[in-house]
C-alpha cells in the first residue's frame, strides 16, 4: 500500500479541497487498522517528516492525521480520522442543493438579525457635567462586559427661541 502525506493548510470544512504536492510518499506500509468507523491507525518506519504533515491519502480515501506515537525499533504509529467530505461527498453534490434557512431558538447568533428574538432596551437619562465630572452616572452603565450599547446625545435639553423668517 502507498500512502501520500501532505502539509494541508486550507480550510478543513470544504468539499473541494485542493491538495498540494505530497510532502512524502511511503511505500509498503502495514495494513490499516480501523479503530472505529471514522478512525484508524498505521504503523510505519519512523520518519520526522510525519510530524510536519497533517493530511494523508491511501486506499482511495482521505484522512486527517490526528495523532503520532513513537514506538521501539524505529517504528511509529500514526492515528487517522477520515475526511468524510473529501472521501464520500461527490465534488458537485452541493452545487444545486436547495437550502431553506430556518431560525432556531437553540442556536441563536447575536450577529444575525432575528426579529422574533426577545431583546431588552433600557433608556436612562443622565446629565453630564461639561467640565468632565459625571453627575451621578453609575460606573455599571459604562461597563462593556455587560454588552451594553450606549448612545449619547451631546447638547442641551433647553428649548431654544428661534424664529424662522421668510
Amino acid at each position: 500500500m502507498t500512502v501520500n502525506f501532505y502539509k494541508y493548510t486550507g480550510e478543513s470544512k470544504v468539499v473541494k479541497k485542493t491538495l498540494p504536492e505530497p510532502a512524502y510518499t511511503a511505500q509498503t506500509v502495514t495494513p490499516y487498522r480501523p479503530l472505529s468507523d471514522l478512525t484508524g491507525e498505521l504503523q510505519l518506519d519512523y520518519n520526522s517528516i510525519y510530524y510536519d504533515c497533517n493530511y494523508a491519502d491511501f486506499g482511495g480515501k482521505y484522512y486527517y492525521i490526528t495523532g503520532r506515537q513513537t514506538m521501539p525499533g524505529q517504528q511509529m504509529i500514526l492515528t487517522f480520522r477520515i475526511d468524510v467530505l473529501k472521501t464520500y461527498v461527490a465534488e458537485n453534490a452541493f452545487q444545486s442543493l436547495p437550502v431553506i434557512p430556518m431560525r432556531s431558538e437553540m442556536q441563536y447568533n447575536s450577529y444575525m438579525l432575528d426579529s422574533l428574538q426577545p431583546h431588552e432596551v433600557a433608556k436612562y437619562n443622565y446629565v453630564m457635567d461639561p467640565e468632565g465630572a459625571d453627575a451621578g452616572l453609575p460606573n455599571a452603565c459604562l461597563d462593556y462586559s455587560k454588552l451594553s450599547l450606549i448612545a449619547a446625545v451631546v447638547g442641551t435639553d433647553e428649548p431654544t427661541n428661534t424664529t424662522v423668517q421668510n
